[in-house]
């Protein structure tokens, strides 16, 4: 790892206005994505996060969905600016996103990670997360040329209780 980001970070709610920015996190159908998931929060399904930096421009993005299984958040949708993966800010939002979970009384956290990406895992598994199963994850999304493109990700299925860490 890294050293830490040089500069001071924190995790706040994303705005509206701030998606369009977000072309380092992914096309314009991540960036519709992002804008569903920000129409959900209002109804209190989710919250969606914002890691950023002294000019509070966010550096980091992520949401919990607090409904898609009970007694438990789920974690999504994680993604760091490139330059910056490394520095920490991806433990920041994941920690943040916890404490949301924490405070709506939910017992532990889940998240899908791909089971090509060891960087993140290993990440997940610093922060306490251990393997739960394996999951298929499933989107489309509009490619250059307008075609919708199906994915089918491979993913291994992690968990971790929050219990034993209440009051931190």
């Amino acid at each position: 790892m890294r050293p830490p980001a040089p500069f001071a970070v924190r995790a706040r709610d994303l705005r509206a206005d701030e998606v369009p920015s977000l072309a380092w996190a992914g096309g314009p159908s991540h960036l519709d994505a992002v804008n569903a998931e920000l129409r959900r929060r209002e109804a209190g399904e989710v919250d969606y996060l914002a890691v950023c930096g002294p000019r509070d421009v966010p550096l980091g993005i992520g949401g919990v969905d607090h409904v898609r299984h009970e007694g438990a958040g789920t974690i999504y949708q994680l993604a760091v600016q490139p330059p910056l993966q490394s520095h920490g800010l991806g433990a920041l939002l994941v920690r943040a996103l916890e404490e949301r979970v924490r405070a709506r009384g939910a017992g532990r956290v889940m998240l899908l990670v791909g089971v090509d990406n060891p960087r993140a895992r290993a990440l997940y598994e610093r922060l306490g997360y251990r393997e739960a199963g394996t999951e298929t994850d499933r989107w489309s999304y509009v490619d250059d040329t307008g075609r919708t493109v199906d994915v089918a990700d491979e993913c291994v299925l992690m968990m971790k209780e929050l219990g034993s860490e209440r009051g931190r």
